[in-house]
């Protein structure tokens, strides 16, 4: 008879059993062991990002409309970059700020001068991360890029499965998210009325990332960000898929420091926020003032779940969409 290499519970004892907790990085954004992929081509703010998340986080401070609970630690671990000029980024970014003790960086050339081969099939590269996330206790682990991280091995969904299980095993280790990003497949057509763009579209531009589909259908949340070079401005679709089931687009420009910042645009953020029928038919039923359950009792028939509601509303208030007055109220900005 085989030993009993694993438990198995009956379901009395399943739902007394302990798990850390997940407790929020940024409410509605990241949670901790949230394993969350991040699209972007090359050039267009995937390296600023990280760094804005990192430090903002490691802070306490609101990003991109989002709440940090309480500061958190971040181990960013950046392949890509040049070292030097990760370097350079960084000190543009903490002009007039206090240096963040929160946030352990490490560049590719930090790897390289150890000669320690890049590949999360490698023991030598899996203990130096694994070393730095017992050192530095992270709450988020950033992993960039993909592509780095299989050894150009994406197309094949067995090496992306060791990489899935590494990280599965970090964050539970760690009770740390994880943030992966990735760059989307090379533009074949460049009609632009052929090119799916991430407004509007985030799920098909998510199903863009580079190589096997095994590794954004492993992640918990699809992330994708994409730059208007015409208007300098980024729109980005954020959020918590998995456990909350909805995206939220919000339209971002980046400053000479290298901070993003929400535009200052009724229209722009409008059209980020109701960018659907239904969620287009939902604002216009609402009144100037209401409170939540009255917007409820108007909405109901054109949202399905009064939990894709709340979302939305949360939405319209990170966007400036919506105010609260001194009741409490929900008020629209514009009627």
């Amino acid at each position: 008879m085989a030993t009993m290499p694993i438990d198995a519970w009956t379901s009395e004892e399943f739902i007394h059993r302990h798990f850390d907790e997940r407790k929020p990085l940024y409410e509605n954004l990241i949670h901790t062991r949230d394993f969350t992929s991040l699209t972007a081509r090359r050039r267009q703010g995937k390296t600023a990002f990280s760094l804005n998340i990192a430090f903002q986080g490691g802070a306490g401070q609101p990003f991109l409309g989002y709440k940090a609970p309480q500061p958190f630690r971040t181990l960013a671990i950046f392949l890509e970059d040049d070292g030097g000029e990760l370097q350079e980024k960084v000190k543009k970014m903490l002009q007039g700020r206090k240096p963040n003790e929160n946030v352990k960086l490490i560049s590719k050339d930090d790897f390289f001068e150890r000669k320690i081969d890049i590949g999360c099939k490698r023991k030598p590269f899996r203990d130096a991360v694994e070393f730095w996330a017992d050192r530095h206790k992270p709450d988020l682990i950033i992993l960039d890029n993909f592509a780095q991280i299989v050894e150009a091995e994406f197309n094949d969904s067995k090496e992306v499965h060791i990489l899935k299980e590494w990280c599965y095993g970090l964050a539970k280790e760690y009770n740390a998210a994880i943030l992966v990003p990735a760059h989307p497949k090379k533009i074949t057509d460049t009609n632009p009325k052929k090119m799916i763009r991430l407004h509007g579209n985030a799920e098909m531009f998510a199903e863009q990332t580079m190589g096997s589909s095994h590794f954004i259908n492993s992640t918990g949340n699809l992330w994708a960000l994409e730059l208007d070079s015409g208007s300098g401005e980024t729109t980005f679709a954020l959020g918590r898929q998995r456990a909350e089931g909805s995206w939220c687009e919000h339209v971002a420009r980046l400053d000479e420091n290298g901070w993003f910042h929400l535009v200052d645009s009724f229209d722009k953020q409008f059209a980020a926020v109701c960018n659907n029928r239904a969620r287009l038919e939902a604002w216009n039923a609402l009144p100037k003032l209401f409170s939540f359950n009255e917007g409820w009792k108007m909405v109901n028939k054109i949202i399905s779940s009064k939990s894709t509601y709340s979302n939305f509303i949360r939405q319209c208030l990170q966007a400036k969409l919506l105010v609260r007055d001194s009741g409490g109220r929900f008020e629209k900005v514009r009627f």
